[in-house]
C-alpha cells in the first residue's frame, strides 16, 4: 500500500471512531447549552463561554482522575484522551485552488491573551483562530506528536524501527479539531488542549474542503513546542549535518541550512541567510551595492580546492563577485606574499560549472587538470599600489587581501572550483567574497550557496550509505536533494525535486588507487639507462636525477617527449609520473606541461599541468576509451527516474569521475560502438536513462582505471535538457569501493565487501540461481512483446507486418522515438551453442513502410552479458548497409556467453527518429542444436516444439510401430480442413537437402515394417479405391510464411508436359505429393533442395487436405525429420543424416554409406523373370499393378503371365538392388495399349502433350531411389504392339546396389491407359565388355 493510500485509510478509519467516545473515556452527556454547535459560526464570545466550560470541567474532574492517571500511567487530560494512529511527516502540502481564485491562503494561529510564545504548557487550554482566503464548509486540523512511552502505553501502539519517518520513536496523529458547517465561511476558532509533559513538539496540518471539492490538505499550517523542553522528541530526522569546521577531507563545509555558522564565518554585509537563487535551500543572499561575505581565519596548510556556488538575486541588477584570500592580522608581513599576475587559466564545463587555475603559481598537487580558453565572467586582477584593495579591511581578522577571481553570477547558479594558490597554503587565510554593482546600479543582487574548502587527504574506506540516516561525511554536496521516504522507498532516500540545473551528489575525496594487472597494460616504459627505441626525446636525456634514473628535460629551447604510434583503440588510461627536478634548481618555478594525442597531422589537447617538486601520477583518460573492467572496484546505488507524479519526462543522469578534486569532470563510461566509434569497443554507458531503470533499479558500473586514482571523487548528476522541470529523480543504497564480482549485478555491497543478494539469488557474489533458468529460448514473437515469457525488457519495438515477413508471421518491429532494444531474460546456457534469428534491416527503398539504417552509426548489435547486466560484450554487429532483405543470423555462442544466467541483447545505439531507420527480428531461438538444421525424432516433445508446429497431429509412442512418431489419424473431417506440420522458418542455401521417414495408411490396418524391408506388392483393388479418395501429403516451401503461398518442393519433370522450368533430362521424375500406394509403410525420402527453395526464411510443411464434406482421411505419420547441410553424397539413400553425419544403415557403411562388397549376403548380379510365379524377390515396389494377362498376349516375345498395370495412383516396378558391375545388357518386351482399344489394354492419345507422358519411362538409381537417371522414354505409339528391346547398361549403371525402374508417370486412372512388362533379363558379359553405349535408345536419340 501506498502512502498516499495508507494515509486515506487513516481517515476513513478516523471518521468511523470520531462517531463514537475517545478510546478510553466513559461517554458523558453534558447539558446542551454546554456544547459547541459546529454547523452555526462560532465567534469570541462563544469561545469564551466555551473555555469556561472546559476550565470548570476540568476542575471538578481533576481531584477524581489524578489517582487514576497516576495507577493507569495516562497522563491526558482529563476532558478527553485523544485516539492516536500511525502516521508519517507528510510531503509539501497540496493546495487544488478554487476556480476563480488566482492564489489560495491559509493562516492558523493562536489568538486572545494567553499565547503560547515561549512553548505551551502541558493540559493547558489555548484558542487558535483559523483564517482562509477561500470560503470553506469542512475543515480538520490534525495534530502530528512524537510516539513517546506514554504515548505507546496509553494508545497501545508500537511502531516498527523502518516506519519512524527519522523521529527516535516515530510518530502519531491525532485529530485536533474537526468541523461540518451548512454554510461557508472564511474563519474559525477552537479550543486546543495541549498534550502532556514530555510530549515534545507537535505540528498542525491543516485540511479544507467546500462542498465535494478538497481545497487544500496536509498544509504544515502551525508547529509548537513545549515549554522548558530541552530534550523535546523531535518530529522529523534533522537535516544531514553539511556545515561545520574540520569535517573529513575539508577545512570546512557550509549550505547555510542552519543560518551563518560562527565557528566559520567572521562577518557578512549588506545581506542576511535566507532562501537563495544559487542553491535549493537556504543561502547567504545580498542585495546592497557594497555586500560581503568573510570567514574566520583558518588554517589552510593542507587545503587544495574551493568549490561554492554563486547565483543572481532576485532584484535583477547585476553584479560582479570578487573571490578574496586575506592573511589573518596577527601574522601579516611586508612582503611576505608575492602579487598575483598575469591571466588565469579555468576550465568550463557547460552553462552550470565553472573551475579556475592559476598559471602563475603552482597550484596543482597531483593527479588531474583542466585547462581551457577563458571565460567573459572570469577577470582577475593584480594587487598593486592605487588597488582598491591595498587597504581593505573585510571582516576584523584579516588583512592584504588579495582577489584571485572575479564572477557575474547568473541567476540560475553556478559551481565554481578555484584551486588554492601555494601561497596561501598554511596557517592564518581569510576567504571572502565581496560585490561591486556594474554600471552605477545603486544595488546589486547576488548569493552564495554550498561552499566547501577541501584537502587533498583521500580515504580508502568504502562508501556505503543507505540514507538512514544519512552519514554527511560520505558526500561533498548534494543540492537539489532531500533525505526522506519517497517514491516507495525501502526508508530514505535521496531525493532530486523538480531542480534540473542543480541536481547532483558528489562523494568525499577516494583513494581508489589499483594495480592494473599485467594484462591490461599495454605500454610501460621506465627510463634505466637510454631513451627508448621508437621514443623522441628532444631538450632532454635519460640521466640520474635524485634516487633514481629518469627522464630529465633541462635542454635550452623546446622540451618535447614522443611515444611510438600505438593502437590507441584499446587504451583508456595514460598516467605519467612527473616533478619539478630535484638536480636542476635554476628553472622559474612556474613550468608548465601540456599533453597531447598525436594522430597524422592531428593533435589533440589532453591534459595541461604545472608540475610541482612533488613526484606525482598524473591520470588522463583517453577519449572514446575502451575502458577495461578486470579491477574489483564498482559505483552500485538503486536509482529511481520515475518518481514524478503525471510529468511526461523523466530524468536522466550520468556518473561521473574527477581526479583533480572536481576541476575536470568525465563520464566513468562512454559507448565505443563498431560504425561509431574508432576507439575499441565498449557497450558500456554511465548516464542512466529510465529505459535502463524500471522503478527502484539496481545499477551497477564497474569504475574504469581514469577513475582509479588516489585522488578521485564521484559525482551522480542530472543531465541538463534531458527531462522536465517538475522531473524528480531519486537515489538509494549508493555503495563505492571493492566488492566481489560486483555481486553479479545481482545484490547489493556491503561495507565489508560481501554481497546481500536480491531475492532468488545466493553465493558470495550472488552467482548462484535459486530458481531454474530456461534451458533455451524459442520466441516467434506471435504475440504482444509485453506478453511474452522469454523477454525481460523491450523499448521502441511491437509486433507488425510492417516489415513484410522477416521468418514467420509478425516480427518485432523496432521504430520507436526513444531507445530501441530487445533484451532476453536469463537463460542457462551451460550447454546452449547457438543463438539465431530472422533479421532485416529495412527495405532497399527508403521511401517504404519500413525504410532501414543508412548510417554506419545506426548499425545494430547483438551483446550478452552473464553477470545481470553489469558488463556487456559483443557477439555480432549487423551494418546500417546489409540485410535490406531477411536474412538468417545463426551465431555460435562462445564459452564466455555459456553459463547458468547469461541474457542477450538486440539494440540500436542511435537513430534519425520514429519511423526512421528501422529494423525487425523474428523466430529469435536459443539452442544447443542449429535451426538452420532441424533435426527431430519426435521423442521429446519440448524439442520438437521448439522448431516445428502442427495441427490435428498428436505426438505419441508405440504407433505404426514406431517408438516415437507424429500422427495424424484417419478420422472424418470436414471440407477444407487442412492437417499439417509445418517447420519454423531456416536458412536453405547450395547443397542443403531434407530428409525424413513418412507412412500413409498407417494405424488402418496398413503394414508397419521398418523401412525399406521386403517388398511391397500393390494391386488393382482396394488400393484403387484407397488412392481414388484419399488426398496425397503434399510437400511445401514458403520463403515468406505463406504470404504469397506454398509451392511444390519438387515438381512434375516428365519428357512431355513438365511444368518446371528447371527440369534436367535424364532425370524425370514425380512431383513431391506422397500416397498410400507408394508408401503403405515406413519409408525414407530424401530430397536434395532446390535452388527455387534458398532463401534464409524458408519455410517447409507436409499437408494433407481434405476437399470435400465428410471426406475420408487416411493416416500418416511422420517422424526423423532432417533439414540442413548435406551428408556426403545423401548417404547414398542407406542411412540418415545428423548433422552433417551419416548414420548408415545395417549392412552398409563408409562416410557416405556406400554398399561394400564384402556383405554377408551378396547382391544378385542377374535378373531372369517371366512373372510366372508372381512377383518374386527380385522386386522392391510394385505399385498400381500386378501379376495378370489383361494386355492378353504378349506374343512372340512373350507367354503365359506379365506385370500388368491397370491401377490408379503411382504406376511403377522398382527391382531390388543389384550387383550390376558384370552386367551387359538389360533385356524385357514392353506393351503400352493396343492397335485394337481392348478395354483391358488401350491407350487415350487424344491429347498429343500428353502422349509422351502416358509412355514408360526407364531409370536407374545407384543411391537407393534419391536421384533416377533416364535410359530411355517408350512412346506409346511405338509399343502398342509388344516388343522386345535391349539396352548396353551405361558405366554408371553399372555398379554395386543399382535398381532400375519402369515408371509411367501420366494416365487418366484405373482401367485406363494400361501396360504390360514380361520377360526382364539381365545379361551378364562373358568377357571384359569394351562397347560403348550404343544401343538405341534414348540416349542416342539426342
Amino acid at each position: 500500500m501506498t502512502r498516499s493510500r495508507l494515509r486515506g485509510a487513516a481517515w476513513l478509519l478516523l471518521l468511523d471512531l470520531l462517531l463514537g467516545a475517545p478510546l478510553g473515556v466513559r461517554p458523558r452527556q453534558p447539558p446542551q447549552q454546554d456544547l459547541i454547535p459546529l454547523a452555526q459560526d462560532v465567534g469570541r464570545s462563544d469561545v469564551q463561554d466555551a473555555r469556561q466550560v472546559v476550565e470548570d470541567d476540568v476542575s471538578q474532574e481533576e481531584a477524581r482522575s489524578q489517582g487514576a492517571q497516576e495507577r493507569s500511567g495516562a497522563s491526558f487530560g482529563p476532558v478527553t484522551s485523544p485516539f492516536f494512529f500511525m502516521c508519517q511527516y507528510p510531503r509539501q502540502g497540496e493546495a487544488s485552488g478554487v476556480e476563480g481564485q488566482d492564489a489560495l491562503a491559509v493562516k492558523v494561529e493562536f489568538a486572545g491573551s494567553d499565547k503560547p510564545e515561549q512553548g505551551y504548557q502541558p493540559h493547558a487550554i489555548y484558542e487558535v483562530a483559523v483564517t482562509s482566503s477561500a470560503a470553506f464548509d469542512g475543515f480538520m486540523i490534525t495534530g502530528i506528536h512524537a510516539l513517546t512511552k506514554d504515548i505507546s502505553q496509553t494508545a497501545y501502539l508500537h511502531v516498527p524501527a523502518s516506519l519512524h519517518g527519522g523521529a527516535s520513536e516515530g510518530l502519531v496523529c491525532a485529530v485536533v479539531h474537526s468541523h461540518i458547517s451548512r454554510k461557508p465561511r472564511h474563519t474559525l476558532a477552537f479550543l486546543w488542549m495541549a498534550p502532556p509533559r514530555g510530549t515534545g513538539c507537535v505540528a498542525f496540518l491543516a485540511q479544507g474542503s467546500i462542498g465535494e471539492q478538497v481545497l487544500f490538505k496536509d498544509l504544515n499550517v502551525l508547529e509548537v513546542c513545549e515549554k522548558d523542553a530541552s530534550a523535546a522528541a523531535p518530529l522529523r530526522a534533522p537535516p544531514p549535518g553539511l556545515s561545520g569546521p574540520q569535517l573529513p577531507g575539508l577545512v570546512f563545509r557550509d549550505d547555510f541550512e542552519a543560518g551563518l555558522d560562527a565557528r566559520i564565518w567572521n562577518e557578512i554585509r549588506g545581506g542576511e541567510v535566507r532562501r537563495g537563487h544559487a542553491g535549493q535551500g537556504a543561502a547567504a543572499s545580498f542585495f546592497e551595492a557594497e555586500s560581503a561575505i568573510s570567514s574566520v581565519a583558518l588554517d589552510l596548510s593542507s587545503a587544495r580546492h574551493l568549490q561554492f556556488t554563486l547565483g543572481g538575486g532576485a532584484c535583477g541588477e547585476r553584479a560582479r563577485v570578487q573571490l578574496l584570500l586575506g592573511a589573518a592580522l596577527a601574522e601579516t608581513q611586508a612582503g611576505e606574499y608575492l602579487p598575483v599576475t598575469g591571466r588565469q587559466k579555468y576550465l568550463t564545463h557547460g552553462p552550470v560549472v565553472s573551475a579556475y587555475t592559476s598559471s602563475n603559481d603552482d597550484l596543482n598537487s597531483g593527479s588531474g587538470g583542466g585547462s581551457g580558453e577563458g571565460s567573459r565572467d572570469a577577470v582577475s586582477f593584480g594587487s598593486h599600489a592605487g588597488d582598491p584593495l591595498a587597504g581593505l579591511v573585510l571582516g576584523a581578522e584579516c588583512a592584504s587581501w588579495e582577489e584571485v577571481h572575479s564572477y557575474s553570477p547568473s541567476g540560475s547558479g553556478e559551481v565554481h572550483l578555484q584551486v588554492i594558490p601555494l601561497r596561501f597554503r598554511r596557517r592564518g587565510v581569510c576567504v571572502g567574497w565581496r560585490s561591486a554593482p556594474i554600471g552605477g546600479n545603486a544595488s546589486a543582487c547576488w548569493s552564495l550557496d554550498d561552499v566547501a574548502l577541501a584537502t587533498h587527504e583521500s580515504s580508502s574506506e568504502p562508501i556505503s550509505d543507505d540514507f538512514d540516516p544519512v552519514d554527511p561525511s560520505n558526500w561533498f554536496f548534494f543540492p537539489g536533494a532531500s533525505v526522506k521516504e519517497h517514491c516507495s522507498s525501502e526508508g530514505n532516500s535521496l531525493v532530486f525535486e523538480g531542480q534540473r540545473h542543480a541536481s547532483w551528489l558528489s562523494t568525499r575525496l577516494l583513494d581508489l588507487a589499483a594495480a592494473p594487472p599485467p594484462e591490461d597494460v599495454a605500454v610501460r616504459q621506465r627510463f634505466v639507462d637510454f631513451v627508448p627505441q621508437g621514443w623522441e626525446v628532444t631538450g632532454g636525456l635519460v640521466a640520474k636525477c635524485g634516487s633514481e634514473a629518469s627522464l630529465v628535460l633541462a635542454g635550452a629551447g623546446r622540451r618535447r617527449v614522443c611515444s611510438p604510434f600505438l593502437d590507441a583503440r584499446n587504451i583508456g588510461t595514460v598516467a605519467l609520473k612527473m616533478q619539478l627536478g630535484e638536480c636542476h634548481t635554476s628553472h622559474s618555478q612556474r613550468v608548465s606541461v601540456d599533453v597531447f594525442a598525436e594522430h597524422g597531422t592531428f593533435r589533440t589537447l589532453l591534459r595541461h599541468y604545472l608540475l610541482t617538486w612533488t613526484l606525482d601520477t598524473y591520470t588522463i583518460p583517453v577519449q572514446k576509451e575502451n575502458q577495461l573492467h578486470h579491477t574489483r572496484k564498482s559505483w552500485k546505488a538503486r536509482v529511481n527516474l520515475e518518481c514524478g507524479e503525471g510529468a511526461e519526462e523523466v530524468a536522466e543522469v550520468d556518473v561521473e569521475s574527477s581526479a583533480d578534486g572536481g576541476r575536470s569532470w568525465s563520464s566513468l563510461h562512454r559507448r565505443c560502438l563498431p560504425g561509431g566509434c574508432a576507439g575499441g569497443h565498449s557497450a558500456l554507458s554511465s548516464a542512466i536513462t529510465r529505459h535502463a531503470v524500471d522503478g527502484w533499479g539496481l545499477v551497477t558500473l564497474p569504475l574504469p582505471y581514469p577513475a582509479l586514482t588516489p585522488h578521485t571523487r564521484l559525482r551522480v548528476k542530472q543531465v541538463p535538457g534531458s527531462s522536465a522541470e517538475d522531473s524528480v529523480w531519486a537515489l538509494d543504497n549508493v555503495f563505492v569501493g571493492r566488492c566481489l564480482r560486483g555481486c553479479s549485478g545481482r545484490g547489493l555491497c556491503q561495507k565489508d565487501g560481501r554481497c546481500k543478494c536480491e531475492y532468488g539469488y545466493s553465493g558470495p557474489a550472488c552467482e548462484d540461481f535459486e530458481r531454474e533458468n530456461p534451458l533455451y529460448v524459442s520466441e516467434p514473437f506471435a504475440n504482444a512483446l509485453s506478453d511474452s515469457a522469454n523477454i525481460l525488457q523491450v523499448s521502441g519495438g511491437k509486433t507488425s507486418y510492417s516489415c513484410g515477413v522477416v521468418g514467420s508471421g509478425a516480427a518485432a518491429v523496432f521504430r520507436g522515438a526513444g531507445p530501441r532494444a530487445l533484451t532476453t531474460v536469463d537463460v542457462n546456457t551451460t550447454h546452449a551453442h547457438f543463438l539465431q534469428f530472422h533479421y532485416v534491416g529495412g527495405t532497399v527503398s527508403d521511401v517504404g513502410k519500413c525504410p532501414g539504417p543508412d548510417d554506419p552509426a545506426e548499425s545494430v548489435y547483438v551483446h550478452y552479458s552473464c553477470d545481470g547486466g553489469v558488463g556487456w560484450h559483443l557477439l555480432r554487429t549487423l551494418p546500417a548497409s546489409q540485410h535490406k532483405e531477411p536474412s538468417h543470423i545463426s551465431l555460435d555462442l562462445p564459452p564466455g556467453a555459456r553459463g547458468p544466467g547469461c541474457r542477450f541483447q538486440i539494440w540500436q545505439e542511435s537513430h534519425s527518429g520514429a519511423g526512421r531507420d528501422i529494423w525487425a527480428v523474428d523466430d529469435f531461438t536459443i539452442t544447443s542444436q542449429l535451426f538452420n538444421n532441424i533435426e527431430v525424432d519426435f521423442s521429446d516433445g519440448a524439442a520438437a516444439n521448439s522448431s516445428l508446429r502442427f495441427h490435428l497431429g498428436e505426438l505419441g509412442s508405440d504407433l505404426c510401430g514406431r517408438d516415437s512418431a507424429l500422427v495424424f489419424k484417419g478420422v472424418a473431417a470436414g471440407g477444407g480442413v487442412s492437417r499439417f506440420m509445418e517447420t519454423k522458418s531456416i536458412g536453405v542455401g547450395p547443397s542443403y537437402m531434407m530428409q525424413f521417414d513418412l507412412a500413409i495408411g498407417c494405424g488402418d490396418g496398413a503394414g508397419t515394417q521398418g523401412k525399406g524391408e521386403g517388398p511391397i506388392s500393390v494391386g488393382c483393388g482396394s488400393v484403387e479405391q484407397e488412392c481414388r479418395y484419399s488426398p496425397g501429403v503434399r510437400l511445401e516451401f514458403s520463403r515468406d510464411g505463406g504470404v504469397s503461398g506454398w509451392d511444390l518442393v519438387r515438381d512434375l519433370c516428365l519428357p512431355g508436359t513438365s511444368p518446371d522450368p528447371d527440369c534436367l533430362p535424364y532425370t524425370f521424375h514425380s512431383q513431391s505429393v506422397y500416397y498410400p500406394d507408394t508408401h503403405t509403410r515406413w519409408m525414407r525420402v530424401t530430397i536434395p533442395l532446390p535452388e527455387k527453395t534458398w532463401a534464409s526464411t524458408t519455410q517447409l510443411r507436409w499437408v494433407q487436405e481434405v476437399q470435400g464434406q465428410g471426406s475420408k482421411v487416411t493416416p500418416w505419420s511422420l517422424d526423423d525429420v532432417y533439414v540442413g547441410e548435406a551428408c556426403p553424397d545423401h548417404c547414398s539413400g542407406h542411412g540418415d543424416c545428423a548433422d552433417g553425419v551419416c548414420v548408415c544403415d545395417a549392412g552398409y557403411e563408409g562416410e557416405s554409406c556406400e554398399m561394400t562388397p564384402s556383405r554377408s549376403t551378396p547382391l544378385p548380379t542377374s535378373l531372369v523373370d517371366g512373372f510366372e510365379g508372381g512377383v518374386g524377390a527380385n522386386w522392391q515396389v510394385v505399385s498400381g499393378g500386378g501379376v495378370g494377362v489383361g494386355c492378353s498376349s504378349l506374343a512372340p516375345y512373350g507367354h503365359g503371365s506379365h506385370l500388368y498395370f491397370s491401377g490408379c495412383g503411382t504406376r511403377q516396378a522398382v527391382t531390388a538392388e543389384m550387383d550390376t558391375r558384370r552386367a551387359s545388357k538389360l533385356v524385357f518386351v514392353l506393351r503400352i495399349g493396343s492397335h485394337d482399344h481392348a478395354p483391358s489394354c488401350r491407350v487415350d492419345l487424344g491429347d498429343p502433350q500428353r502422349s509422351l507422358d502416358k509412355g514408360v519411362i526407364l531409370q536407374f538409381t545407384a543411391d537407393n531411389g534419391i536421384t533416377w537417371t533416364t535410359l530411355n522414354v517408350h512412346d506409346p505409339l511405338d509399343f502398342r504392339k509388344p516388343r522386345r528391346v535391349a539396352y548396353s547398361l551405361p558405366p554408371d549403371a553399372r555398379s554395386y546396389g543399382v535398381r532400375l525402374r519402369w515408371w509411367q508417370p501420366d494416365h487418366d486412372g484405373a482401367s485406363t491407359d494400361q501396360w504390360a512388362l514380361d520377360n526382364v533379363e539381365i545379361v551378364l558379359a562373358q568377357r571384359k565388355d569394351t562397347s560403348k553405349y550404343n544401343s538405341k535408345g534414348f540416349h542416342d536419340s539426342l
